[in-house]
């Protein structure tokens, strides 16, 4: 993943809400209303006897009334009273709001095109972190001699998403990603091993006869990431930092923005922040607003209604809303975007994470039940979308000991473990991470062969393996010398362990045959299941649901639009608040698509307001 703003996403998220709270909040302010049309004390005072195969009689309450605007579903979007005395006032060219990836790239960007910049960000310093920047044919890249087709991937980015992205928008970032890649290198030392500085690379490259070998994969990738460590990454958003700061961007921390200004035409010529219940802040600007605030994840009332499926879901579920996603956000900017004349975009993600020990890594996929329920040649952020349909949302990925004859055919994408290529993911530095039996990691020995090595000190062991620290999310692993006793560690009942036995036998049958007449998997990933020890890999997806990862609209200059599509004037947007950049989930052809949208988007965003 190109973010570890999982950050603690689920643990640090506000408090959940339950079903029951959720129906007695807010969205069921209104719950009292009565059957439309028929006001209060109007009821026939003699109904009649419903027949039994009528359906239930009304209860005399809309069942629908929570998701009326008197229920206060669309209070948010209710435009606040703007202050009129201010503590303070700036003048400015453009202020961005929000110091985050794209915020920063949007202030150095701007402020090269002569634009006097004012940074806002509500927290005291700004924010970095993560790994991995995706782009189209980066010089980096192309000096590797990889090459993508950019009308190929744009094909393939359309497709994984079902159609429902902005199709400018990609078409934006594919034509302008691999300069602005190039743009933000130039800060950079010369591209090293040091993990804490300079390492960088081009992401699973070289791939000697990739081609042939991924030709027939089930979602297709392409080759563009610039690989990073956490530290190197977060090294060069140091240096960005700086950059803006030598070129005069004034930051204002512990400052959030509030609401937006607008003159009488409704064009943005400023913002007002809020410093706390009584201090507003007002920024005057000539060219207008670049906002870069992130997502909603924390904002409830927007969780409600934009989310207000996903909520359903949850509830339908069992589970209780976590007001959390891939990142934590407060919903500022989509709410002042909104407030401003602009629009959410029409469709609904539900971006959650699943993420076995081995990856994208296709062994056989088996369910609760015992059963293979998919096809396994899919990219790491296809599993949780599968899950939610298999009973308890889990699922196990089920290797012999043979596994790591696999790698060098797994899907390109997120999280896929590289057998070829010497990185500081796939050779880990020497000291850098803790092993299960309490050594460190060597700085020669790969990542898959500690893997291998912790699995085999884990055969039999009812606990399961203990994977070291050089994993983030291991989840739940068990090896066994035999499929019955690894079907017993798996809590597979009697029904269970016989449909996976049996699944086992048919799966081998179809390797034997090179053809997968069941799902379709592809070839060179049909491996048996049949030298011992064996391995299970679990993981599930949280029942408390994925918020908050939709933006607002905009169109194919990052100008955010009203319900019309036009322009509002004055206000872009960059990074995760920008509508239109994936839908349903995180599903990318290439590796770290989010900073990849925040770096080009944000310094596109900057020279548009500079041309405005």
């Amino acid at each position: 993943m190109d973010s570890e703003n999982q950050k603690k996403s689920h643990q640090d998220a506000a408090q959940g809400y339950s079903r029951r709270n959720f129906m007695k909040g807010a969205a069921f302010s209104a719950a009292g209303l009565a059957i439309a049309g028929m006001p209060p004390g109007c009821a026939s005072s003699a109904p009649a006897e419903p027949a039994p195969t009528d359906p239930p009689a009304p209860s005399g309450k809309d069942p629908l009334a929570w998701m009326t605007p008197e229920a206060g579903m669309f209070d948010w979007r209710k435009v606040p009273e703007a202050p009129t005395t201010f503590a303070k006032t700036f003048a400015c060219d453009v202020v961005v709001c929000g110091a985050g990836m794209a915020g920063l790239s949007a202030a150095r960007s701007a402020a090269e095109q002569g634009l006097k910049v004012i940074v806002l960000e509500k927290d005291d310093t700004y924010d970095v972190h993560g790994f991995q920047c995706a782009a189209i044919n980066p010089k980096m890249a192309k000096d590797a001699g990889a090459y993508t087709d950019p009308l190929k991937f744009f094909g393939e980015y359309v497709r994984q998403h079902g159609n429902r992205v902005n199709n400018d928008l990609i078409r934006l970032w594919i034509d302008k990603s691999g300069e602005a890649f190039d743009w933000y290198e130039e800060i950079m030392p010369p591209a090293g091993s040091d993990y804490k500085t300079n390492y960088r690379s081009v992401l699973y490259w070289p791939r000697p006869g990739w081609e042939e070998a991924y030709k027939d994969e089930a979602w297709k990738h392409f080759i563009g990431t610039i690989d990073f460590s956490y530290e190197s990454w977060k090294y060069a958003g140091d240096l960005l930092a700086k950059k803006c700061v030598d070129l005069g961007c004034d930051f204002h921390y512990e400052t959030p923005g509030y609401m937006l200004t607008q003159d009488g035409t409704g064009k943005i010529n400023g913002i007002i922040a809020k410093i706390d219940e009584n201090t507003y802040y007002k920024y005057e600007t000539t060219k207008g607003v670049i906002l870069t605030t992130g997502t909603f994840a924390k904002n409830k009332a927007m969780v409600h209604e934009v989310n207000a499926s996903e909520c359903l879901f949850v509830l339908r579920n069992g589970g209780e809303i976590s007001y959390s996603g891939l990142a934590g956000g407060d919903g500022d900017g989509h709410m002042m975007a909104v407030w401003a004349g602009g629009e959410m975009e029409p469709w609904s993600h539900a971006i959650s994470s699943s993420e076995p020990l081995l990856g994208p890594t296709p062994g056989m996929s088996i369910n609760k039940l015992g059963k293979r329920y998919r096809n396994e040649d899919a990219p790491n952020w296809m599993r949780p979308i599968e899950l939610r349909s298999q009973p308890d949302m889990f699922g196990w990925e089920i290797f012999d000991a043979n596994w790591r004859d696999l790698l060098p055919f797994t899907s390109l994408g997120h999280m896929a473990i590289d057998p070829i290529k010497d990185t500081y993911w796939t050779v880990p530095p020497k000291d850098c991470f803790e092993l299960a039996n309490g050594t460190k990691t060597d700085g020669v020995k790969r990542y898959e062969d500690y893997l291998e090595q912790e699995i085999l000190a884990g055969v039999g062991n009812p606990e399961g393996v203990k994977i070291g620290k050089y994993v983030k999310r291991p989840g739940k692993v068990f090896a066994a010398n035999t499929l019955e006793e690894l079907a017993k560690m798996m809590g597979l009942d009697a029904e269970a362990t016989e449909n996976f036995l049996a699944q086992v036998k048919r799966y081998n049958q179809m390797c034997a045959e090179k053809k997968d007449t069941q799902f379709g998997k592809r070839v060179n990933l049909m491996r048996p299941i049949e030298k011992a020890p064996f391995l299970a890999c679990g993981a599930g997806v949280d029942k408390n649901g994925a918020f908050g990862a939709e933006g607002v609209r905009v169109n194919g200059e990052l100008a955010i639009t009203n319900k019309d599509g036009k322009p509002i004037g004055g206000l872009w947007c960059a990074g995760s608040l920008t509508g239109g950049r994936h839908a349903v989930q995180y599903l990318t052809p290439m590796s770290g698509m989010n900073h990849g949208f925040c770096v080009t988007l944000g310094k596109l965003a900057g020279e548009f307001a500079a041309k405005s």
